[in-house]
């Protein structure tokens, strides 16, 4: 018998559509069901807190009614109104190809098919697959040993097209399947004698995680559960392909035929990865009762979550059907569900846009008659007939005219499948195209199959180069929104709608006009959080308390001790140590201090993601900037002071020395700018550990390392510039310098950052309250040693000296008044002469504690100003060197040392 293109022009179709389903009985592995659903609850709480092993569930043997009782098993009904769609739009292509028609299929009015004579009409055959391959097989056979097939137009699953193209193979003619989205009919290799007019399941999958990763509505966090079959097992493997593009996280389970309990585990492992987004991928549907089941037994069903269920997991015909108790597991797992499907253009479009659609509401009862006269199932009808009437649906007069008959899923793709053959035929039979690209030794009917584009009822058709799949360009994916329906009172069930809300017609995924998608809450806000965290490691009260308390004491002192520096302004001791830098220090403390404040909250405290994004912003500023003014006031001071002190006649001012101080706060607003502007400190949520979830919130950034390398940098120089300024003023008065508690100051910090960061790095993934006490103590240490060892020995040196004064009175064998040293108007006199301890007279020459060797006046004549005391005249006399603190204005009264300068005299006898 010859296979193929008849001389006579007919190309006899073999059309496969499953009229019936063999599994509408039960598969042997789904015999099982739960009697008792209270021991079904018992055993999920027994995985869920006491973590005992899973008892053996009391598993029924019920009658089908009962193991199905949630009525949602295909009928056969629903099936067979499907099955006259399909039978309908093959017929249709069949007449539209024989009259050149080019109603739905433009490119049929060109003047090479109108000439060609390719025919379908009274050759073609349709058969029952039964939704099996063993049936599909049986009657491919049957029409192969007893008709000479052009193409095979089908099956509809992939084992039935493998069944079928060994026979296919075999006779070398081509198949077109039309229903199955399976990655492995790709490989043509494998599959020599298969074109597939749609895609595979690849880009139906990466079309699915697109649609979970749009922008505002991004769900990061999948959890997939699956069966072992091949459709399941494809879902996984192409969402574990596009994970790092898309930036997703995914945690996946299986489901096992056999093992009841498979379910409950599969949603137990992924709640311990607190993902609320679910991916179901199954082709097997009697899995959804029991992955609801197990959710609801878990508490894994309600506001919080989300479902999204692929295309053969529920296919519209069992949707259509299905019906279930309100607030049932299943109930509550669909409402508010996203069920995914490809899109033919009937689906979304109206009359007017579409084609096809157009067509098909415009044939009238004689088309309706031809279609039911070609049912495979008339002829058994006929030879034995039911009193019931036909046990296959019959369609009625004006049944393409009822708007509630539009056509099923797939009819468009079973159109253009006929279509491709019939254009294909055309072109070989004229030999229009002529090349093959498999060799030429295999038929040029496939080659030309795989070569032809046109624009047919599913859209544009054209086939990868070099794959036998369709390319994704011409296909459109939909994205639907299941929402309970109205009630049965009888029954107390109720059914579903589902109506499209997003498509994908290869530009991403857009919102259909006037639809808005609403989840299980029945409003469009996306359920949050996208993942339950078992432990936040949120900071506790207490350390909460405590940090604010920290604060508040350190701005306590150092307010305080400016305070108290104010009102002692006037003292000698004071107005030596220079006010208006010790009025930084304290200003610099008061900043360190507030940086606190920024990283003693988080979000169990109310603060949103933004507010502290922008806590964790300005937290280094006042940090960086706090440390450095404290220790650029002390650079300053001690910098003047050294000036003072080793210059002769020479007037200090503060403006004099400010340049540093100007430079480097400059450099580090310029650096904190920057940072700012380019990478900012973020609030970051981290995951510490996986399962159970366990994360932890801190401030992040990039390039946290450069910048606070930079700054870290910065504040190194700047206390290596104050301990270096400090060690050459020494030997200067402690009234003037206090080298000695800089030093005290430096090493204490340096100490409690030595020991305090390293610390804070190992615990802050460790404990939360134990990272954020040390990062208090730290920041406490930065903002008051430096006050309390500058600051407050002045406190203790001042009470010392006042008790010294009442207790008793130093003789230095001289006259009591002695030499007068004046400070901005207050005079030291002998109670500076008393409180240097370490001071020695010998032979009429006073060594003090200054570098060198000071002379000083021992006579009893009283300075005429200041401390310019009258030098004698004369060669004979020693040099004498006087200090002098006096204020610009006047004798000395001065309240604002911002004023002051120093100045210092020397007289030599020449």
């Amino acid at each position: 018998m010859h296979y193929g293109i008849q001389s006579n022009g007919t190309c006899p179709l073999l059309v496969m559509l499953p009229f019936t389903d063999e599994r509408t009985g039960p598969p042997s592995w789904a015999t099982h069901h739960i009697k008792n659903p209270s021991e079904f609850d018992r055993n999920a709480r027994s995985v869920i807190g006491e973590k005992q092993e899973l008892d053996e569930i009391d598993w029924g043997n019920e009658q089908e009614e009962e193991i199905y009782g949630f009525g949602w098993w295909p009928s056969s009904e629903s099936l067979s109104r499907a099955a006259f769609s399909w039978l309908a739009s093959a017929q249709l292509a069949i007449e539209h190809f024989d009259a050149r028609d080019p109603s739905v299929v433009p490119l049929l009015a060109e003047q090479e098919f109108q000439s060609c004579p390719i025919t379908f009409s009274n050759t073609s055959l349709f058969v029952n697959t039964e939704y099996h391959k063993s049936a599909a097989f049986d009657h491919a056979l049957k029409a192969s040993l007893s008709n000479p097939i052009c193409a095979v137009i089908g099956p509809e699953t992939y084992d039935a097209v493998q069944a079928v193209s060994y026979i296919t193979d075999d006779i070398k003619i081509p198949q077109l399947a039309y229903g199955t989205i399976d990655e492995r009919l790709t490989n043509a290799k494998s599959h020599p004698s298969v074109a597939r007019p749609t895609t595979d399941n690849h880009e139906f999958t990466e079309a699915i995680i697109q649609y979970l990763q749009r922008p505002g509505k991004r769900r990061d966090y999948i959890a997939l559960v699956h069966d072992l079959e091949q459709y399941g097992e494809q879902i996984e493997h192409t969402i574990f392909e596009v994970l790092d593009k898309y930036g997703m996280q995914l945690t996946h389970h299986h489901i096992v035929h056999d093992i009841p309990s498979s379910a409950l585990d599969a949603m137990d492992f992924v709640r311990q990865d607190g993902y609320r987004t679910f991916i179901l991928a199954t082709d097997q549907t009697v899995f959804l009762d029991r992955i609801a089941e197990a959710a609801d037994a878990l508490g894994l069903l309600g506001e919080e979550y989300f479902y999204v269920i692929i295309d053969l997991t529920l296919p519209s015909a069992k949707l259509s059907s299905l019906r279930n108790e309100v607030d049932s597991p299943l109930d509550k797992l669909l409402r508010g569900a996203a069920l995914f499907r490809i899109l033919e253009p009937f689906q979304y479009k109206n009359s007017d846009e579409d084609r096809f659609l157009n067509s098909w509401k415009k044939q009238g009862d004689d088309f309706v008659e031809r279609v039911n006269a070609l049912h495979p199932l008339a002829k058994k009808d006929k030879q034995f007939p039911s009193a019931q009437g036909p046990e296959y649906f019959v369609a009625n007069e004006g049944y393409f005219q009822d708007t509630k008959n539009t056509p099923s899923p797939l009819s468009s793709l079973i159109y253009d499948s006929v279509m491709l053959a019939g254009i294909s035929a055309c072109r070989v039979r004229s030999s229009s195209v002529n090349k093959t690209i498999r060799g030429e030794s295999f038929n040029s009917h496939l080659e030309t199959i795989l070569q032809t584009e046109f624009y047919g009822a599913s859209g544009k058709v054209k086939f990868d180069e070099g794959e036998n799949s369709r390319l994704h360009e011409g296909i459109v994916f939909g994205a639907y929104n299941i929402l309970p329906g109205v009630v049965d009172e009888m029954s107390g069930k109720r059914g579903y709608v589902y109506s499209l809300t997003s498509i994908n017609s290869g530009r991403g995924w857009e919102d259909v006009e006037g639809t808005e998608f609403k989840f299980f809450s029945g409003k469009s806000d996306q359920p949050m959080p996208l993942r339950t965290v078992f432990d936040n490691n949120y900071l506790p009260l207490s350390m909460h308390i405590f940090g604010l308390i920290m604060v508040a004491l350190a701005i306590l002192i150092a307010v305080g001790s400016a305070l108290w520096v104010y009102l002692k302004r006037k003292e000698a001791l004071i107005k030596a140590a220079q006010p208006s830098f010790l009025y930084c220090l304290c200003f610099g403390s008061v900043l360190v201090s507030i940086s606190l404040i920024f990283v003693s909250f988080d979000e169990s405290y109310g603060w949103t993601e933004k507010e502290l994004s922008q806590a964790c912003t300005t937290f280094p500023w006042f940090l960086c900037i706090g440390y450095l003014v404290q220790y650029c006031a002390l650079y300053c001071k001690l910098y003047r002071i050294n000036m003072v002190f080793s210059m002769v006649r020479r007037k200090v001012t503060i403006t004099q020395v400010l340049l540093p101080f100007v430079l480097i706060i400059m450099a580090s607003i310029a650096i904190l700018l920057v940072w700012t502007v380019v990478d900012p400190l973020q609030w970051e949520r981290r995951i510490l550990v996986e399962r159970p979830l366990e994360t932890y919130g801190s401030c992040s950034s990039s390039n946290l390392v450069v910048f606070a390398v930079l700054l870290c940098l910065l504040a190194a120089m700047v206390t290596a510039m104050t301990m270096w300024v400090s060690w050459k003023a020494r030997d200067i008065q402690a009234e003037f310098c206090e080298w000695t508690w800089v030093f005290y100051g430096i090493f204490l910090h340096f100490q409690m950052m030595s020991v305090g960061i390293p610390l804070y790095i190992i615990l802050i993934d460790v404990s939360r309250a134990a990272s954020h006490m040390i990062s208090t103590f730290l920041i406490f240490a930065v903002a008051v040693v430096l006050v309390v060892t500058i600051i407050w020995p002045k406190k203790y040196a001042m009470r010392k000296k006042r008790a010294s004064r009442r207790q008793s009175s130093v003789s230095f064998g001289v006259t009591p008044r002695g030499p007068n040293v004046r400070v901005s108007g207050v005079a030291f006199g002998n109670s500076l002469n008393n409180s240097l301890n370490n001071s020695t007279l010998n032979g009429g020459r006073r060594t003090s504690s200054c570098h060198g060797d000071i002379e000083r006046s021992t006579s009893n004549e009283e300075p005429s100003s200041g401390i310019n005391a009258a030098q004698s005249e004369g060669k004979d006399k020693p040099k004498r060197i006087s200090f002098k603190m006096q204020s610009d204005s006047g004798e000395g009264n001065t309240d604002d040392f911002q004023n002051e300068d120093f100045k210092v005299n020397e007289d030599v006898n020449r």
